[in-house]
């Protein structure tokens, strides 16, 4: 995480870095209750910064999207859902999320 957060101040934009401590910060927030709001909106400010670079792609979209579902934001979750396949039709995950959350 240090070394994420350190690469991350001296090239602010670049998105595999983003993209991989959101990794890190889900895969804390799943498996340490006590910080998991936290590190859930943490991973999701990291997305949302890939998201409004040049580099996005539509997992980009799916990631955050099963973040948003994770904090309660149903309506979100389902924007980013649709966005990921806007972007790219073969989205399996993308699909049953939006059939599981109704939408």
């Amino acid at each position: 995480m240090n070394d994420y957060a350190e690469a991350i101040k001296l090239v602010p934009n670049q998105a595999n870095y983003l993209r991989e401590r959101a990794d890190i910060y889900v895969g804390r927030a799943d498996s340490v209750a006590a910080t998991r709001t936290d590190d859930l909106n943490r991973a999701k400010a990291d997305l949302d910064s890939v998201i409004r670079g040049n580099s996005v792609m539509a997992a980009d979209y799916e990631k955050r999207g099963l973040i948003l579902e994770k904090l309660g934001n149903r309506a979100a979750a389902l924007a980013d859902f649709r966005d990921a396949i806007k972007r790219d039709a073969n989205r399996p995950l993308s699909r049953q999320a939006i059939q599981r959350l109704g939408g």
